[in-house]
């Protein structure tokens, strides 16, 4: 007997998209309640995120909450996906890569803790900020490590840091409608450049 076909995920249905703003509402609590802490966020954090954003969306209930790759009873997740040109981490490699943004981003967040506490300028503040989101951010960006929401669940990140150092959030759950994001979301997928993607948080943190 052949295999089942793996129910395609591309988009959500409209009436659904209520249940994503929920949620997406609920992990802004969840950052709320966090940062004061200065919490240390994992790649763990993520994939719950993923999870309570679609859980009620994705076509398939294990979409939501784990990472693309070969996982015993779950075939569907052993797929590649990408944007345009620009393809993501293979899914054998996307397990390794999230655990190796996991500690990179723990340290860069430390190092940033240490370099704000030592009474960093405001505008140093700022960049720091924004090169840390755009670092986490755009590492989502580049490994894609879900079948879907992807984008959704970058911002949030980028978002988690902006707070933690800024006080502000800087996205809403929709994709930006600029061509300088797509743009640096493209490039930051394409090559691991997350250059332009923080020149534009600089932009957006200037407009904010």
């Amino acid at each position: 007997m052949s295999p089942l076909p793996c129910p395609k995920w591309e988009t959500e249905d409209p009436g659904k998209l209520p249940d994503i703003f929920r949620a997406a509402s609920a992990v802004v609590d969840f950052i709320l309640r966090q940062n004061p802490k200065r919490y240390i966020l994992g790649h763990g954090d993520l994939k719950v995120w993923h999870r309570e954003l679609f859980i009620k969306v994705a076509p398939v209930r294990y979409y939501a909450g784990n990472y693309r790759g070969i996982h015993a009873g779950r075939p569907c997740l052993n797929a590649q996906v990408g944007v345009g040109p620009n393809l993501g981490t293979p899914p054998a490699e996307v397990e390794e890569e999230m655990k190796k943004f996991s500690s990179d981003m723990e340290g860069n967040t430390q190092a940033t803790d240490e370099f704000v506490d030592r009474g960093a300028s405001p505008i140093a503040r700022l960049q720091a900020a924004a090169q840390l989101a755009a670092f986490a951010g755009g590492s989502v960006i580049r490994i894609h490590p879900f079948l879907n929401g992807n984008g959704r669940v970058a911002r949030l990140t980028m978002n988690f840091f902006l707070y933690r150092y800024l006080g502000k959030m800087y996205f809403s759950i929709n994709r930006p409608p600029t061509y300088d994001y797509a743009q640096a979301s493209a490039i930051a997928m394409a090559d691991g450049n997350f250059t332009p993607l923080y020149q534009y948080l600089l932009q957006i943190i200037a407009l904010g």
